[in-house]
């Protein structure tokens, strides 16, 4: 497309949402709040731009809008009774209206269409027409795969059956047309994540490269993160070659702070698994250390200060290793199953250093 021609195409639909808008009293709920007589502006990069009623103007994620009614004579009817019914907690018929108001509307609005659909496909569990829109929002120009990194599916397959092969084709197919970047890892964590689940041998082979890969600043979501972490924790459970260190604290220096504690988790579970020396042992015990010092409100503090001791009682510090228990144990937000193993691993070691 020439720059004039980009130009017009902008300018076009522009005017088409403005002409939507112009006169229409629209809704929007997002993230549960409730924007009455708001009035709908636009959809860019994965945000719907939208001004409420006193005036302000809003940028939301489309993955965080629960629902959004249009009001513009009937030109919106299946769009708006779509939106009512995947509401409504019925997601079939919400996607037969969606996929007809896709079939009529320009390209703006079928990016957002088809964001609409990749959730209610997710939530009805048909994994073909979910990977076929999850393809469809990361290549869109108004959604992406910024967007496509915040709608990763709930809802995974749980055999491997013609559906479920339809559906790595297209995932296939999107990564065989050399995308960029952002779509490349998007689709690629959805690959792993799949596989992974029904037990096919190629997440083992897809773990070993892909948490490598860049990761583009707009895409690197906690949803897309979780993945990572995964696809790490299969590349190290047998080895830890330094692509893979490598990797580890990339994801360590790069991720968002909710997924941190668990990558610090990993660095340690793998500097303890080859620890040999008190040296290396030592090493070990930092990064969780660093969850229990830095972030020891996270429920994984408490694993960390468990998993600490123990490399403090391989160190032969008895002392410290049941001083570190004791913080585990009394850490409020310790699981039933990390206190069970606690109070027997402190046990153990009072009886071991004979003091009380």
């Amino acid at each position: 497309m020439t720059h004039r021609r980009a130009i017009r195409s902008a300018l076009a639909t522009t005017i088409v949402f403005a002409a939507f808008t112009a006169a229409s009293a629209d809704q929007l709920v997002v993230s549960k709040v409730n924007y009455m007589s708001a009035r709908l502006m636009n959809v860019e990069v994965g945000q719907i731009v939208f001004r409420s009623s006193d005036g302000a103007v809003h940028r939301e994620w489309l993955s965080d809008v629960d629902l959004i009614l249009i009001e513009h004579g009937g030109t919106f009817d299946d769009f708006n009774q779509a939106e009512r019914m995947a509401a409504a907690g019925e997601p079939d018929k919400a996607a037969v209206r969606y996929e007809r108001a896709m079939r009529l509307a320009d390209e703006a609005w079928a990016d957002m269409t088809a964001a609409r659909l990749l959730r209610v496909y997710d939530r009805s569990g048909q994994f073909e027409k979910t990977a076929a829109m999850f393809v469809r929002v990361a290549q869109g120009k108004r959604t992406g795969p910024a967007l496509a990194a915040r709608m990763f599916p709930h809802e995974a397959p749980t055999k491997k059956d013609a559906k479920f092969a339809r559906a790595m084709e297209t995932l296939d197919a999107a990564l065989a047309a050399e995308p960029g970047e952002g779509i490349r890892v998007v689709v690629e964590a959805l690959r792993f994540e799949w596989l992974r689940q029904v037990g096919d041998v190629r997440a083992n082979r897809i773990a070993r490269g892909f948490p490598a890969m860049p990761i583009p600043e707009n895409v690197g979501t906690e949803s897309l993160y979780r993945i990572v972490r995964e696809a790490l924790g299969v590349w190290m459970e047998k080895e830890a070659s330094p692509t893979a260190m490598d990797a580890l604290d990339a994801s360590i220096r790069d991720c968002p702070a909710a997924n941190l504690p668990d990558f610090l988790m990993l660095k340690g579970d793998v500097l303890s698994r080859s620890a040999q020396t008190r040296e290396e042992m030592i090493r070990a015990s930092w990064p969780y250390l660093r969850i229990a010092i830095h972030m020891a409100d996270d429920p994984r503090a408490a694993d960390a200060l468990f998993a600490a001791a123990g490399l403090m009682q391989r160190l032969e510090r008895p002392n410290w290793a049941a001083s570190l228990t004791d913080e585990c144990l009394a850490h409020p937000r310790i699981s039933a199953s990390t206190k069970a193993r606690a109070t027997a691993f402190r046990s153990d070691v009072i009886r071991a250093s004979g003091t009380p």
